[in-house]
Parts: C-alpha cells; structure tokens; sequence
C-alpha cells in the first residue's frame, strides 16, 4: 500500500500544473489502477521456493551391462541431498530416484532409493546410495537381480551433477540361480 501511495504522490506532483485536467486526471486514475493490480498479486514466499529446493540436489549416470557383458543400457539417477554433517553412521541422507533403461526390452522404467551415510569423520563423509532392481526377458529364459552403488565422497555436502560416482566394487548382479552374473560390469 505504501508503494501505491508514494506512487501516486509522484503522479499528482507530475500533474501539478492543473487538477482540473480531464487528461491528467484520467492519467492519474490509470496509473493508481494499474499499480492497484500489481500490489493485488500475492508473491511468493523466499523460503522453500523451487531455487532452494534445486540447490539440495544431485545427479549423477551410469552404464550397466548383463547377460554376459554383451547388452547394457543406461541408469541417470538424482536425488535430494539433506545435510549429515553431525548424523552418525546409517543415518539418511535424502531420497533419490532412478530411470533405467532395461536391457530386455529396453523400456525405461523408474526405482526409488534412499541414500545413508557410510562414513563420517572430521575429513569428510561419505553417502551411499544403492539402487535394486531387477530386469528378466518376457520369455522367463533369464532374470537377474541387480544392485548398483553410487557413492559420494565430500567434506560437508554431496549435491550437484556428478557428485555421486558410480562404484563398481559395491554393486553386483546375481542370476536366478543366486550366483554372479556373467560379464556383469558398471562403468561411468
């Protein structure tokens, strides 16, 4: 309201030569409406917008291959990173989910994780988040289980694109026979 005011002051000293003027008072009572619509538009709160929500955030890719390391499609996975700075280990560090390309049909489809802290000591932390999923062809001639680790490494926040880090140590496939799957490999 003060807005208006002080803008309507500025336009009647703007005008001062006659207040009588059909023309200047149509200017006047212009301008007061159209700052009246502008001061009736509701803004939006600072805290929790979209560009705060984008700031605690990661993403990261990955290959995986199967069926003996011939076929493999790709995993782009992205998550929300909440500050674990002071959490002991096991402790959540925020949702994340995934889209997969399938090796069968190569239809995406999409798996929800969760990340949790690994390490955390005076020299940083360390978050990982694992994704299982499971893949079979639409014959029932195979199926095998996948687990595939991300890793983050930081001093205090893992957020931002490639912040997270595929780890081929930490992930495996295992056939429905229980063991590893042949030629089963992760690559960036």
């Amino acid at each position: 309201m003060n807005i208006f005011l002080c803008h309507l002051k500025v336009t009647i000293h703007i005008f001062t030569h006659d207040y009588r003027d059909p023309d200047a008072m149509f200017k006047i009572f212009l301008l007061a409406a159209l700052g009246r619509a502008v001061l009736a538009v509701p803004a939006e709160a600072i805290q929790g917008t979209a560009l705060d929500r984008r700031a605690n955030t990661w993403e990261a890719h990955a290959k995986y291959y199967g069926l003996g390391g011939s076929v493999g499609n790709e995993i782009y996975i992205s998550g929300t990173w909440e500050p674990a700075t002071s959490k002991p280990i096991g402790s959540d560090t925020g949702p994340c989910t995934a889209s997969i390309g399938g090796i069968s049909t190569g239809t995406p489809f999409n798996v929800n994780c969760a990340c949790q802290i690994t390490s955390n000591n005076p020299f940083g932390i360390t978050s990982e988040c694992i994704l299982d999923f499971s893949e079979e062809d639409s014959g029932g001639n195979w199926a095998a289980a996948f687990s595939v680790a991300f890793v983050c490494n930081a001093f205090s926040s893992c957020t931002g694109t490639n912040a997270y880090a595929v780890s081929s140590p930490k992930s495996r496939c295992t056939n429905q026979a229980g063991n590893p799957c042949g030629g089963f490999r992760v690559t960036p």
